[in-house]
């Protein structure tokens, strides 16, 4: 009969094999992360607008939509 590995061991090996696949990752430079963030924000604020234009033009016409006169 094969014994179980302990609880604690799996634990210490479960770490050991994720800094080991930490050490393989290809992380980006610091000027690539400022880079992607920029195109992040601006991504952000474009569609911030086009949604803010859109919700405007989409009140105007419902609000003359349903004028009393």
């Amino acid at each position: 009969m094969r014994s179980r590995p302990r609880f604690g061991s799996k634990i210490v090996n479960f770490f050991n094999e994720s800094w080991q696949e930490l050490k393989k990752v290809s992380w980006p430079s610091r000027q690539d992360v400022k880079n992607f963030t920029m195109v992040v924000l601006a991504a952000v604020i474009f569609v911030g607008l086009c949604l803010f234009v859109f919700d405007t033009v989409l009140g105007l016409f419902t609000r003359r939509l349903f004028e009393t006169r």
